[in-house]
């Protein structure tokens, strides 16, 4: 029965992994062909969420903190 819930667990990161990418796909093909309408706040949500991604992938990592640990000697 371990086993089986390890299975679940596996394939469970797998499967919604593949679900978002297949939602996001198809929402951009809809956004392309003009056939996705969004309400207002919507779009505004959607435009905040894809600039934080942006920026999390365009800023440099974080230290983590190890740049402090050189400073009390």
């Amino acid at each position: 029965m371990l086993g089986l819930y390890a299975v679940g667990l596996v394939l469970a990161e797998a499967v919604l992994q593949a679900g978002a990418i297949l939602a996001t796909a198809l929402a951009l093909a809809l956004a392309v062909t003009k056939r996705l309408r969004l309400e207002k706040d919507v779009r505004a949500f959607v435009l905040a969420s894809v600039a934080l991604c942006v920026w999390q992938l365009l800023s440099p990592p974080s230290s983590g903190g190890r740049a402090e640990a050189g400073r009390g000697k």
